[in-house]
Parts: C-alpha cells; sequence; structure tokens
C-alpha cells in the first residue's frame, strides 16, 4: 500500500512538503515555511489549517471540503469545492487556476484583505453554488485572456 500524509490534530511544521502520495488534511496545523509544496497526488483539505508561505501546488485532484488555507492555492488539476463547510483563504494568499475548479455546495468561501481569484488561460472556473463569498476588504478576480 503507498503511504499517505494525514494531519488530524495537533500541529505539524516542515520547511517545505513533496509528495507523490495522497495528502489529507481533517484537522490541527500543518506550517510549511519554505519553498512551494508540491502535491502530485490527491489533495484532500475537510478542516484545519495549512500554512504554506510558499504556496500550495496541487497537480493531482483536490477536494477541498472545509478548513482554511494561509498562503496561495495553486491548482493544476481538477479542485472540487463542495459541502456545508466554510472555506478560508487566508492571509494575502490567492487561488492561481491553471487546470478546473469545480464550487459546489452550499459552505462559503471566505477570503482575507488582498486575497485574489485568477484564472488563467485555458483553466475553468465553475460556480455552480450560490453560497456566501465573504472578503475582509475586496476581492480580486482576474480572468486571464489570451
Amino acid at each position: 500500500a503507498n503511504p499517505t500524509v494525514t494531519v488530524s490534530s495537533g500541529s505539524q511544521a516542515a520547511a517545505t512538503l513533496y509528495s507523490n502520495e495522497a495528502v489529507t488534511i481533517s484537522g490541527g496545523t500543518l506550517t510549511l515555511d519554505g519553498d512551494p509544496a508540491r502535491l502530485n497526488a490527491s489533495f484532500t483539505m475537510s478542516g484545519g489549517t495549512l500554512n504554506a508561505d510558499g504556496g500550495v501546488e496541487v497537480y493531482g485532484a483536490t477536494s477541498w471540503t472545509g478548513g482554511t488555507i494561509g498562503g496561495s492555492f495553486i491548482n493544476y488539476g481538477t479542485a472540487t469545492l463542495s459541502g456545508a463547510g466554510s472555506k478560508t483563504l487566508s492571509g494575502s494568499g490567492a487561488i492561481a487556476n491553471f487546470g478546473t475548479v469545480n464550487h459546489t455546495g452550499t459552505g462559503e468561501l471566505v477570503f482575507s484583505v488582498g486575497s485574489a481569484v485568477y484564472n488563467n488561460i485555458g483553466a475553468v472556473y465553475d460556480i455552480q453554488s450560490d453560497a456566501d463569498s465573504k472578503q475582509g476588504y475586496h476581492l480580486i478576480c482576474r480572468n486571464k485572456r489570451n
């Protein structure tokens, strides 16, 4: 069986994380204070906090149903934001989409001051939810084009 990285309680810290296996955060706090984390397999965020100063790049499938990401979330695969749980982007991080984001469910999406959403050329951000999106001051949304 392939190993997985799971954080379900307590606090863990590392300079960065490079994983070809599944990563799950369901509680507790994982702090990465160096280079961008690179997740090549699935990433599940259902609770807790991921503080990634260098951001987190996900190349596999993402399921974000709750919890807080501090720093930038950079999607190269297919990300699904769903469920009733609140999803928070804290700090001055961004959602940078180079793949596909499917946004469904009833849980609010909360942005901190300075947060942004960037939908890059060829990427799709499909909003299928009427859940609230909240921000501290103003939210920058950019749909890049040629």
